[in-house]
């Protein structure tokens, strides 16, 4: 078993060592940088438990360049791309990876390649694991059986379950992305947001594979009314409209719209605001152009001590220190 386990984990290298990386032993990831001749930054791993690894990447090379990887051994993967584009073949199959999208891979007996554009940063963070790591969580959820990786797969080699990352997945992310702990208990929280990050990610993609009977309430162009209201909202920060106004603009009743945008986005209208607020302030702190008390006042909050309480909420950070970055 110890061996089979090593053998998963060897893929990382087998995979990245195609990049001529640079290894930084001092980190309490294993961190890897990519050398200056190739492009800038980097790619670290957490192995979170045997079978089980979390990897971050952000980097950005000076020409195309195309990496390949080949597993006999049969895996998962869960990839969200934070910033940027690329394409991957696996066996015949080709998938678009862009910005803001969560992709679960089911894999076996598959040869890919990721196509890595030139002088485009791209951001992703991972998750890998091992069939029976993968089984031993689903068996928990589903004792039938009817949610292994052999039942979802069938008989074919590949799988894939593509979808927008839901304000709650891309909170956790953001919280691993900066995590706010220091050592000895960084590693800690580290494995415990993975984990967290696994459970929203396999509920979100399987859940309505899973439960077919499932039924949704929207009908006909109702789901591009609810993809409207978000559009509103992301339009109007500063001055959002009611619940009423909103159903009134996109053609619904209150009660569809609110059913709606928890069936779409897993979240309320009012959860979804306060995302989208946080998001847009997040830019403009970055950005650097705005102080603390205007950036708030600039996506809809009134009161600078209750938006740096949900900013640090939510990213893991007081918004005066991403200012200051």
């Amino acid at each position: 078993m110890e061996q089979l386990e090593a053998d998963f984990h060897v893929h990382f290298y087998d995979y990245f060592n195609q990049l001529d990386l640079i290894k930084d032993n001092g980190a309490y990831m294993e961190a890897y940088y990519l050398p200056e001749q190739a492009g800038e930054g980097s790619l670290r791993r957490l192995i979170i438990k045997p079978g089980l690894e979390l990897i971050l990447s952000d980097y950005c090379f000076w020409s195309d360049i195309t990496t390949t990887f080949k597993g006999d051994e049969p895996m998962i993967e869960l990839n969200y791309c934070l910033e940027g584009h690329g394409i991957i073949d696996a066996s015949g199959h080709s998938a678009d990876i862009r910005q803001n999208d969560c992709q679960l891979w089911l894999l076996k007996d598959v040869e890919a390649s990721m196509v890595h554009l030139a002088n485009r940063r791209a951001s992703f963070v991972g998750l890998r694991m091992k069939v029976d790591v993968f089984d031993n969580y689903m068996q928990a959820c589903y004792p039938d059986g009817r949610s292994g990786f052999s039942y979802i797969l069938g008989s074919g080699h590949l799988r894939i379950y593509q979808q927008t990352i839901s304000p709650g997945i891309q909170a956790i992310i953001q919280q691993i992305m900066h995590c706010p702990r220091h050592e000895p208990f960084k590693r800690i929280y580290m494995e415990s947001k993975a984990l967290e990050l696994l459970w929203l990610s396999l509920e979100s993609c399987l859940q309505e594979p899973i439960d077919r009977h499932k039924s949704s309430i929207l009908r006909g162009g109702d789901l591009e009314k609810i993809r409207a209201a978000k559009r509103i909202l992301e339009e109007r920060l500063e001055h959002p409209p009611t619940l009423l106004e909103l159903s009134r603009l996109i053609g619904l009743n209150d009660y569809k719209l609110k059913a709606g945008f928890k069936e779409v986005f897993d979240t309320t209208v009012f959860g979804a605001l306060r995302e989208l607020r946080l998001e847009r302030a997040k830019q403009y702190l970055e950005a650097g152009r705005m102080n603390v008390s205007e950036v708030a006042l600039s996506v809809g909050y009134s009161n600078p001590g209750y938006f740096s309480e949900a900013f640090c909420k939510k990213y893991g950070v007081k918004p005066k220190l991403l200012l200051n970055r």
